[in-house]
């Protein structure tokens, strides 16, 4: 159970911080993911991380073939990541 609470707070931390920046494409995202994985692979499964990730990434509909990118007015948020 606490376990699962972990899973659901680094998902949800994910999630969050997509929000946050207010745009994505997929690799914006493949950076923010390895990010999180960096900094929860000594504390979580990074198998696991991926999997959730990769259902996250496919739900926003961006998966690995497509070309989707939602772009915000402001390019600030690329910064961030960098």
């Amino acid at each position: 159970r606490e376990e699962e609470l972990l899973y659901l707070t680094f998902i949800e931390d994910v999630t969050n911080e997509i929000l946050r920046l207010g745009l994505f494409s997929n690799r914006v995202l493949d950076q923010l993911f390895e990010c999180y994985i960096e900094e929860n692979k000594n504390r979580l499964d990074e198998g696991r991380m991926r999997h959730m990730l990769a259902v996250l990434k496919s739900d926003l509909g961006c998966g690995q073939d497509s070309e989707t990118e939602l772009i915000h007015a402001g390019h600030a948020s690329l910064d961030l990541l960098d």
